[in-house]
């Protein structure tokens, strides 16, 4: 899980929090897996927290958003885990110091361009341009997400996109299938954009931001997520 934390010991507070969150949901938990704890294929790796409920087992890794630009053993980790059948990956990242998105001297997107964004999005993904489609899916989405969180009157410690996502989840404005699209997606566009090959397990993260994004408008407009 992400969570917002300061900048004293985020890894170890990021940590903690997501031991709460997988056993507050039913899951067993194992922090700091090593040697016989691991499963063959993660011996090589050094995972923070391993969660398993049912058939169903989780990965977490702990990450600087700097790892998330240079870690070659993360890409690693990515592809080892998403072959595995019942595995996945959950990347929780802790923020650093606060630095705007942007300058102050930009406009936002209103409800209209972003709509427009994200259809356009749907087009290129039909044209099988899938990394183009993919970064402009996130920045409808990113966009998207600053109109809900403004509309809810969420208060936000950072516009970093994924502490938006994160804060308006723990906030209760965002569901679980929210969070993980959104993550998806927030990380397959990191990869995109800083020179990786997109996963094939991604290949569908375009149309699930754009799905995201629509509800997430109709939600701004109509004021309730339950409505959408």
């Amino acid at each position: 899980m992400t969570t917002l934390v300061g900048t004293t010991s985020t890894h170890d507070d990021a940590l903690r929090a997501a031991e709460r969150d997988y056993r507050r949901e039913g899951y067993e938990v194992i922090v700091k897996p090593r040697g016989g704890q691991l499963p063959s294929f993660l011996v090589r790796f050094e995972p923070d927290l391993i969660a398993t409920k049912g058939h169903e087992s989780v990965v977490v890794a702990v990450k600087t958003r700097a790892d998330l630009h240079s870690s070659a053993d993360l890409i690693a980790l990515v592809g080892v885990v998403e072959v595995q059948p019942g595995w996945r990956l959950d990347l929780s990242v802790t923020p650093p110091a606060q630095v705007s998105v942007v300058d102050v001297d930009v406009e936002s997107l209103d409800r209209d361009e972003i709509l427009a964004r994200a259809t356009a999005a749907l087009t290129l993904s039909q044209g099988q341009q899938d990394e183009a489609a993919l970064l402009l899916a996130w920045s409808s989405a990113e966009a998207a997400l600053r109109v809900y969180a403004v509309r809810e009157q969420a208060p936000l410690e950072s516009d970093q996109p994924i502490d938006v996502v994160a804060a308006l989840y723990s906030l209760g404005l965002l569901d679980r299938d929210d969070y993980h699209v959104l993550r998806r997606g927030f990380r397959a566009s990191t990869i995109v954009a800083h020179g990786f090959r997109l996963p094939q397990s991604e290949q569908r993260v375009t149309t699930d931001l754009v799905r995201k994004v629509r509800e997430l408008l109709r939600a701004s407009t109509r004021g309730s997520r339950a409505s959408v």
